[in-house]
């Protein structure tokens, strides 16, 4: 009886952790009212509208945010470092500093090391860091997860830093493929800095923090910042997109206030309880969709409103045959 008190007690406290933040960003008045300057806002009591706003979409991180499993950022972040004293000759005392220099300063180690001039190899560099991971071993099917996907009435699309492939199988092994409309990932971001005239020599590999990312990637699903939320578990990608104007969530175990956070919950799962009209009361059907695009991305589609039958109409990878999934599925 006491371990089921205990356990009850600790569902209240992450309960009223949610609550505490949402309530302290609400004016203290009742009345329903579009959002102020100063960011507190009232909520209107409607089908996707929250604090004066209709939201269509939301983009959803994978790491550290979608599941949390601490041993593999550290794998990661032990695999960076062997690459870059055994590929990049970078001296060991030196590794450990300048690769939490590079991730803090440009989003990724890849992407600091890119823009500071060392060559590298994307593919080499992404199996270095990624392969050796044991998925199988480390992940397993969520379902808690895979039901608030299911109940959120928006269009929800990914959007990682990390490349394809290990998007893919993060997501099948936590059994919730089938649940976003759109992968974003590092393969397809990169196709879309360059055909907006983005990548350039000064900037060879674009990535959250950008904000030209999160334009990017509203642009090509059809929304606008104000009817959008994202969701991750970096500060930094939170700030910017909050600037952008998009509703920012993070995910994270600090009670402490995070400039540009709109809403912060410790777990994913917490969502319906902070933002109630977004979700639907039962479990709804999962929308099919990314395995089916990874294999499938016809020439000429593009999203588009109220979420079409046929996959292959609703793909990220619209009208450049290299958007079509390369890392395989």
């Amino acid at each position: 009886m006491s371990t089921y008190l205990a356990d009850q007690a600790q569902e209240l406290l992450s309960f009223f952790f949610c609550v505490s933040v949402l309530s302290s960003r609400q004016r203290s008045s009742s009345t329903n009212e579009a959002p102020s300057s100063s960011g507190k806002m009232g909520a209107l009591a409607a089908e996707n509208v929250v604090y004066g706003r209709e939201f269509a979409h939301i983009l959803c991180d994978l790491d550290d945010c979608l599941y949390r499993i601490e041993v593999i950022p550290q794998s990661v972040a032990q695999n960076i470092k062997r690459y870059m004293v055994d590929k990049l000759g970078v001296p060991e005392e030196e590794v450990h500093d300048l690769s939490r220099e590079l991730y803090h300063g440009y989003g990724t180690t890849m992407c600091g090391l890119l823009t500071h001039g060392y060559h590298l190899d994307v593919e080499d560099w992404h199996a270095a860091v990624h392969d050796s991971l044991e998925y199988d071993t480390l992940l397993h099917e969520q379902p808690i997860t895979r039901q608030v996907l299911a109940r959120c009435n928006l269009q929800k699309h990914l959007l990682t830093n990390a490349d394809g492939r290990h998007a893919v199988k993060c997501l099948k092994r936590l059994g919730i493929s089938d649940c976003f409309q759109d992968i974003f990932c590092y393969e397809n971001v990169q196709e879309l800095g360059q055909q907006a005239g983005i990548i350039t020599a000064d900037m060879p590999v674009l990535c959250k923090p950008s904000k030209h990312v999160y334009q990017l990637v509203m642009e090509r699903i059809g929304a606008v910042a104000s009817s959008t939320i994202f969701i991750d578990d970096s500060p930094r990608n939170i700030a910017a997109a909050h600037e952008l104007g998009i509703f920012t969530v993070l995910v994270s175990d600090s009670a402490q206030h995070v400039p540009g956070a709109d809403l912060v919950v410790r777990h994913f799962e917490e969502l319906p309880a902070v933002l109630p009209q977004l979700f639907a009361p039962d479990n709804t059907a999962a929308e099919p969709h990314a395995d089916e695009v990874l294999a499938a991305c016809p020439s000429g589609s593009r999203p588009r409103e109220g979420l079409p039958a046929s996959p292959q109409q609703r793909c990220s990878c619209s009208r450049n045959a290299a958007l079509r999934a390369p890392w395989g599925a």
